[in-house]
């Protein structure tokens, strides 16, 4: 107590400043309870907020941060919000020579930790809107020094599936192999290799809907360009970056898409998700389901065919990264499991298949073999050239997370509400 009623004396605090110099030593009170005390118990004066060495009176203009953080905030739709703020680095310079002199660095909470929780209680207040720290719809930043603020806005994530009722389209956008999408003529000064994807089709009304600024588009996994996704279709998370508008009505939106794409693309099964459900969608090993029409090099018997059917159901396979996509996949031998194969169809020297198999099996090898960089292959059972003439994804596993998945967040530091 002495060294508190020697800082009195020298420089003079506020109560909330000189109880924030042992905020994390007793807790359940607000620093100016704690200040309170602590003069008390060295009999020392009080000092207006307006006269403190630390703050000059800045803690005395916490309403007016609040209404510049809410005159921010009202113009955009959002269901919580998170609170940080500047200061002048004068503030800090003078809290550091405070806890020099009284030895309190260690127990003392910043400045602007006081004016982001303070801040942010007066805020849900008045807008009765809830204050979220790891995933806030907003952040607005309110610069003390100039009593203005800033927005950050947070991403909105949407779970759905789509099917892919056309060919030679890719899953996302595809930058111009030639310019690296800074528009050239073989692009036609588009920037990319292909005039559309799935990716631009599923987010356009969604973009327009939200004002969002982009997006990113996330896939349980992903097709070859020539091939359909049908059935219950692809899981996907849609992240709108930057959205003015969060108040969508999802059930609207594969009407939208269906039109927008000219029926080249559908979606169902939209639901709001949480940030952490990208990296759990990503790295989902789930089985998939395939029909595949298949060309053999001659004729085969309905004996051969499901004899070597029969041969590879169940088994797992070695598969070489196939030669088409070495250039952008490391070359690795991958053991993928056929859990099922049946034949659906068969005339002559061509077949229809239904295959299940691991997530990351390559169905085109399998079939054709790749020049021995799959074993076993249908081809090589066989003893004749193979191929897969048209392929379409038919199912993907996705089991949801459980609503208690751990997301990602940003840590409590100085700049959120507390």
């Amino acid at each position: 107590m002495e060294a508190a009623a020697r800082a009195q004396r020298e420089l003079g605090l506020c109560d909330a400043c000189l109880g924030r110099r042992f905020a994390k030593i007793e807790t359940g009170l607000t620093n100016t309870q704690r200040g309170e005390i602590v003069r008390d118990e060295a009999a020392a004066a009080r000092v207006a907020t307006a006269d403190c060495f630390v703050c000059r009176g800045l803690l005395a203009e916490l309403d007016s941060f609040a209404e510049a953080a809410i005159d921010a905030l009202s113009p955009y739709d959002h269901r919580n919000f998170l609170v940080g703020t500047r200061v002048d680095p004068t503030v800090e310079a003078r809290e550091a020579e405070v806890n020099a002199l009284l030895g309190t660095a260690e127990s003392c909470e910043r400045i602007q930790s006081e004016l982001n929780r303070e801040v942010g209680k007066r805020v849900n207040a008045r807008t009765g809107k809830s204050v979220e720290f790891k995933q806030p719809d907003i952040a607005v930043v309110v610069d003390t020094r100039f009593l203005d603020a800033e927005l950050q806005f947070g991403g909105l994530f949407v779970f759905g599936r789509y099917r892919k009722l056309a060919r030679d389209i890719p899953q996302t956008k595809w930058p111009c192999r030639r310019c690296g999408g800074r528009g050239c003529v073989q692009c036609g000064k588009t920037g990319k290799q292909y005039p559309t994807s799935v990716e631009e089709l599923v987010a356009a009304p969604f973009l327009a809907a939200t004002g969002a600024t982009q997006e990113s588009f996330h896939g349980a996994g992903r097709e070859d360009i020539d091939a359909r996704t049908l059935g219950t279709g692809r899981p996907f998370i849609l992240e709108l970056k930057d959205p003015r508008d969060r108040a969508l009505d999802l059930a609207r939106f594969p009407t939208l898409v269906r039109e927008h794409s000219g029926g080249r693309v559908e979606v169902d099964s939209l639901r709001f998700a949480q940030k952490a459900e990208v990296a759990y969608i990503k790295e989902h090993r789930g089985s998939k389901e395939y029909r595949a029409a298949v060309a053999f090099d001659r004729s085969l018997s309905l004996a051969e065919l499901t004899t070597a059917v029969d041969a590879i159901r169940g088994k797992t396979l070695e598969q070489r990264t196939p030669e088409r996509v070495q250039h952008r996949r490391a070359d690795l031998v991958r053991e993928r499991r056929v859990i099922d194969i049946v034949i659906e169809a068969h005339e002559g020297a061509t077949a229809t298949l239904r295959i299940k198999g691991d997530a990351g099996l390559y169905i085109k090898e399998l079939v054709s073999g790749d020049e021995g960089r799959t074993q076993p292959s249908l081809a090589g059972l066989l003893g004749v050239g193979a191929k897969v003439t048209e392929l379409d994804i038919i199912a993907v596993e996705y089991e949801a997370p459980t609503p208690t998945l751990p997301s990602p967040a940003a840590g409590r530091d100085d700049a959120t509400t507390r």
